[in-house]
């Protein structure tokens, strides 16, 4: 074995290693993290684990040994602690996973192998781990999965492998872990999900394959994932959604699609997911949104199509969505907003909303397009640089509750008519930068406050103890 480099006996590794104080472990410890445990320096390194420590810890359940440098594990080397349930070994050197390493360890519940440079499985590695739950073999060099590795697992409920390097995906990959609930095969190299994937896995409800080169789907790919929620294939290469790709999912609530090359969408493509709740297509291809695209989706909430091509919106597009809380239309080429486009709320009912129409072509808004929103009690609107030239009263009459109106780099901004300013003359609102949760992107929120702070601070950086996260505070018009 090696200590800062040097081979080292194991009598000489104990001695090094251990506290000057240690004593013998009690018998009935359950948790240790031998790098602490040890007390090792941050320039230790453990090549491997020597038999003769772990049988210090025959009741030892959980086992944690992280970046410390460790490059091998032996094969039946786990066989002292039978009761051992959770192994975490992340961040360290392991190039392979040699047969029969799990051997008598039928209690494995937990798996973390994550951020190795593991390489090479042997084909009986996990052989035996009836109870295996959850295994996590993310950040390595993997660049073949067989179904022999994943063999009578039948309690998985989880496996990650993203950030590796798998091209192909076996068909009956799966077949024997009945129970998945997750997979997550991200940044990796596939270009191809075989047709009868998920067939046996019917109780999967998260599947993630972000960042690979999918081109195309089979339209029978999620036939047997009826309990699937959360659904993301994100920046990858596709090109086109068959209209039944996703008629069986009938539990699905979030679907991601962002970073592809989707330019079109059929008006029936959701109509079966009518628990959908998040949908995200950012970042694609897509020219328009067809006016029944939504039609059967009544819990949908948040909605972005941030960064396509979309030019016209039609009426009614969004008119069914109850639920809407936040509709992101950035950066696209819309040149118009028509009337009845949103459904009208009730102000019992809705409370927040967060509407960007920010960075589009918009010259023209309908008379009565934001006639709907004026019973929402908390709501956003963000029409900043397009082409608006003029902005008429009773077109933005109904936003009167807005907390935030930000129309600023339009042609027609600097000047807005007297009566248009004595609108929204009392409003004040501050500015603070946060991370949205659905979109990784940053962007700022404004929010009311009161007259007397907005004087106080008005062009000052604001103090925590005028507001929580406040920067800055100022009337809108002078």
């Amino acid at each position: 074995m090696t200590l800062n480099g040097t081979k080292i006996t194991e009598n000489e590794f104990i001695y090094k290693t251990f506290d000057d104080h240690w004593t013998d472990p009690p018998k009935d410890i359950v948790s240790t993290n031998l790098g602490s445990y040890y007390n090792m320096t941050p320039k230790s390194t453990i090549h491997f684990i020597p038999q003769s420590i772990l049988m210090r810890y025959k009741n030892l359940i959980v086992l944690q040994l992280v970046d410390v440098e460790l490059k091998e594990l032996q094969e039946n080397m786990f066989q002292c602690v039978p009761r051992l349930q959770d192994i975490n070994f992340q961040h360290n050197k392991l190039h392979k996973i040699p047969p029969g390493v799990f051997r008598n360890c039928s209690k494995l519940t937990h798996i973390r192998l994550d951020h190795n440079e593991i390489s090479d499985i042997a084909a009986d590695a996990f052989e035996g781990l009836d109870n295996l739950l959850c295994l996590e073999l993310g950040y390595n060099q993997i660049s073949d999965l067989r179904k022999e590795y994943f063999r009578n697992l039948t309690n998985m409920y989880s496996i990650n492998v993203e950030h590796n390097k798998i091209e192909c995906l076996a068909e009956d990959l799966l077949e024997d872990m009945p129970k998945l609930r997750g997979v997550v095969l991200n940044r990796n190299e596939i270009s191809h999900l075989p047709d009868n994937f998920l067939k046996n896995s019917p109780e999967i409800s998260r599947v993630e394959i972000n960042c690979n080169k999918i081109q195309k789907i089979n339209p029978r790919f999620f036939d047997h994932a009826n309990d699937l929620h959360n659904l993301s294939l994100k920046e990858n290469e596709i090109t086109q959604i068959h209209p039944d790709l996703f008629k069986n999912l009938s539990s699905l609530s979030s679907l991601q699609l962002d970073g592809n090359k989707i330019s079109e969408l059929d008006p029936n493509v959701f109509s079966a997911n009518k628990n959908l709740w998040i949908l995200s297509l950012k970042n694609n291809e897509i020219l328009e949104i067809n006016q029944e695209l939504f039609k059967n989706n009544p819990l949908l909430s948040f909605i972005s199509f941030r960064g396509n091509k979309i030019s016209k919106i039609y009426e009614n597009t969004f008119s069914s969505l109850k639920k809407l809380n936040t509709l992101i239309l950035s950066e696209n080429f819309i040149e118009e907003l028509p009337k009845n486009l949103f459904y009208t709320f009730d102000s019992d009912y809705c409370y927040n909303m967060h509407i960007y129409f920010d960075h589009n072509r918009i010259q023209k808004i309908h008379e009565d397009a934001f006639k709907p929103l004026g019973n929402v009690r908390v709501l956003n609107i963000l029409l900043r640089n397009n082409e608006i030239e003029n902005f008429f009263k009773t077109t933005f009459e109904p936003l009167k509750k807005a907390q935030v109106f930000d129309f600023a780099d339009n042609p027609g901004y600097e000047n807005l008519n007297d009566d248009f300013k004595n609108m929204f003359k009392k409003r004040y609102i501050f500015i603070r930068k946060v991370r949205f949760g659905y979109d990784d992107s940053e962007f700022y929120i404004r929010t009311k406050i009161e007259s007397e702070i907005a004087k106080k601070v008005k062009g000052k950086d604001l103090l925590d103890e005028d507001i929580d996260n406040c920067d800055v505070g100022f009337n809108i018009f002078e």
